[in-house]
C-alpha cells in the first residue's frame, strides 16, 4: 500500500505547483485539496483532487471536511 500525503494549497505559485512532483519522487501518493484553477492540478503527480473554494478559508474547510470523512487514513 502506498504512503499517501494530503496537501492543501490556496495559493497559485510556481513553487507550490512543484510540491506534488517532489513528494512523488520521495515515493508518496499525492492528494491535493485546492481550488480548481490552481497550477498544481496540472501536475501528473497529483493522484487525487479534492475541490475547494477560491480562498484560504474555503481550502481550510475542505481540508477539515476531508479529514473528518476519513479519520482512519
Amino acid at each position: 500500500m502506498p504512503v499517501r500525503v494530503l496537501v492543501a494549497l490556496s495559493i497559485d505559485a510556481v513553487g507550490a505547483a512543484r510540491i506534488p512532483e517532489v513528494l512523488a519522487a520521495a515515493g508518496l501518493e499525492v492528494t491535493l485539496v485546492c481550488p480548481a484553477n490552481r497550477a498544481a492540478l496540472s501536475s501528473r503527480y497529483v493522484t487525487r483532487h479534492i475541490p475547494a473554494g477560491p480562498d484560504i478559508a474555503a481550502v481550510h474547510t475542505g481540508l477539515e471536511e476531508h479529514v473528518a470523512a476519513y479519520p482512519d487514513r
